[in-house]
């Protein structure tokens, strides 16, 4: 069952410790810090926005799902996080950070090599 329309809110450190099954807070803050997640603090007890965590916590399987299926990431990754709000929140992040292709320059050797590469580039 897909959930469509949940509200994301806040959560509490401990709660984040929990969905990282890591044991302290300092261990939590850093996780955050490296993810540029920003710490809210209200009455003493410090937050983070749910749907930055979660984003954070999910975007490694989609970035595993572009590279082992290009043409069809995008529909495995819906599937596998069974959420179109969290889904939609992370493609529009992935899409802003898509690192560019590597650029080569290409040395010709002979005439006809240039002629070739030519041709190949107008293609």
């Amino acid at each position: 069952m897909k959930q469509n329309n949940k509200n994301y809110g806040l959560l509490t450190l401990n709660e984040i410790a929990e969905l990282l099954k890591l044991n302290s807070l300092p261990a939590v803050k850093k996780w955050l810090e490296t993810k540029n997640i920003s710490i809210y603090k209200f009455s003493k007890i410090n937050y983070a926005y749910e749907i930055e965590v979660l984003c954070e916590i999910n975007k490694p399987l989609g970035i595993n799902f572009r590279s082992k299926h290009p043409k069809k990431w995008k529909e495995l990754f819906r599937i596998s996080l069974n959420n179109d709000q969290l889904f939609d929140f992370i493609i529009n992040i992935m899409d802003d950070t898509t690192p560019s292709a590597s650029i080569q320059k290409v040395r010709t050797k002979t005439e006809s090599d240039e002629k070739l590469l030519k041709q190949l580039l107008a293609a």
